[in-house]
């Protein structure tokens, strides 16, 4: 997810470390912060992980990191 402000995404952060996503954590993007829940060494292991978080969050997407 992507949110506004760094109090609200601390909040949600915090609130997936609670449901059982140890890894949850915030990353800056310009003027809001998105939410991920996990890394993963590959696209392939992203997406299968995806279609599973998916059920419980349906707006879940995978975040692809800038080429070096």
């Amino acid at each position: 997810g992507s949110l506004n402000t760094l109090e609200k995404a601390n909040r949600e952060v915090a609130r997936l470390r609670g449901l059982g996503y140890p890894k949850a954590r915030l990353i800056p993007a310009g003027n809001n912060y998105r939410i991920s829940i996990a890394d993963y060494p590959t696209e392939s292991e992203a997406q299968r992980y995806l279609r599973e978080i998916q059920a419980g969050f349906p707006d879940a997407w995978v975040l692809k990191p800038d080429a070096p």
